[in-house]
């Protein structure tokens, strides 16, 4: 009687711990839509390009949006430059209340295709240590990234997929 009561428990706390991962990736998708990356950094294109080709309209501008998606890891590592850096300041310092501290937070990047294109996305030092150890060269991960946009006065345009977490299936 006694180990069918405590199979019973263990049932339990097994289906309990199952709805809550599911609460849990239920809060993630509903604040990270699913974005089509490729048409994402299209149209990000465009709408620079044609700022730059009309005077009337000011240069600077700046986005912030999330999205999750599939990418390929490609499983190269590289330390974040200063210029990707920078660029993350200037867009969290215009769209938060506070101060981030982004050198704290990334330090390195991970290389990442979609569809042909691919891409250097920052990473967290924690999730970046659950990725390599979860993930392969080429394997598929969903991934939910924080997309910052900025056109700089000086016509460069930075498209930044910080990664908040991933799953690998």
């Amino acid at each position: 009687m006694r180990k069918y009561l405590i199979l019973l428990l263990l049932a339990i706390a097994t289906i309990a711990k199952a709805q809550d991962d599911d609460e849990y990736w239920k809060s993630w998708n509903k604040n990270y839509p699913p974005g089509d990356i490729p048409l994402v950094l299209q149209h990000e294109r465009l709408y620079a390009d044609s700022v730059e080709k009309h005077r009337n309209i000011a240069p600077y501008y700046f986005a912030k949006a999330s999205y999750r998606f599939n990418a390929t890891f490609l499983a190269q590592v590289k330390k974040i430059d200063n210029e990707t850096l920078a660029s993350i300041k200037r867009v969290l310092k215009l769209t938060v209340q506070k101060d981030t501290p982004v050198d704290e937070i990334f330090k390195q990047m991970v290389l990442m295709k979609i569809g042909d294109v691919q891409i250097w996305m920052p990473i967290q030092e924690k999730i970046l240590m659950a990725l390599k150890e979860e993930a392969s060269k080429n394997d598929e991960v969903l991934l939910y990234c924080l997309f910052l946009n900025e056109h700089t006065s000086k016509n460069v345009l930075y498209n930044h997929f910080l990664i908040s977490e991933f799953i690998k299936d």
